[in-house]
């Protein structure tokens, strides 16, 4: 494993953010955007993040949108996440479940062996997800982690 660094620019969203609730609960966010996207007829504009806001249960579901809109539905906020000039990160294949806990644990001790410091909120980008693949073995994700 190696460390990738790279700047990321300012992301328009459509985004739920929920302190208290599970890991696994936040594809039902996502399902939300989803719909309210559709019905709004606003087109997606890359894949869906999944941000960790500290080192505990306090998430936000993120979809990338071409264009603002207002929705009604309360939880949903539309908002601009912003840019980053560096960004650790990382590629995982395969099932999150399964392996992907150790893989971001062995590239945060890299980056401390390296005396790399990061710091709260980083990023999940669902490259291929159950949504596009239901092969849970295909899966692509971008784990990113903002460096100070």
């Amino acid at each position: 494993m190696e460390i990738l660094i790279k700047e990321i620019k300012p992301i328009l969203v459509a985004s739920i953010k929920e302190a208290g609730k599970k890991y696994e609960d936040f594809q039902q966010y996502f399902n939300i955007i989803y719909k309210d996207l559709t019905y709004y007829k606003i087109k997606e504009s890359g894949n869906s993040i999944l941000i960790k806001h500290n080192n505990s249960n306090y998430f936000e579901a993120c979809v990338p949108i071409e264009r603002k809109y207002i929705s009604d539905h309360p939880k949903i906020e539309i908002k601009i996440l912003p840019s980053v000039k560096k960004m650790a990160y990382f590629i995982h294949k395969g099932p999150l479940e399964k392996t992907a806990s150790t893989h971001i644990d062995n590239f945060l001790k890299l980056l401390k062996e390296n005396h790399i410091k990061y710091h709260y909120p980083h990023r999940e980008i669902y490259i291929s997800s159950k949504r596009e693949n239901p092969n849970w073995f295909s899966f692509v994700t971008e784990f990113q982690f903002p460096l100070e």
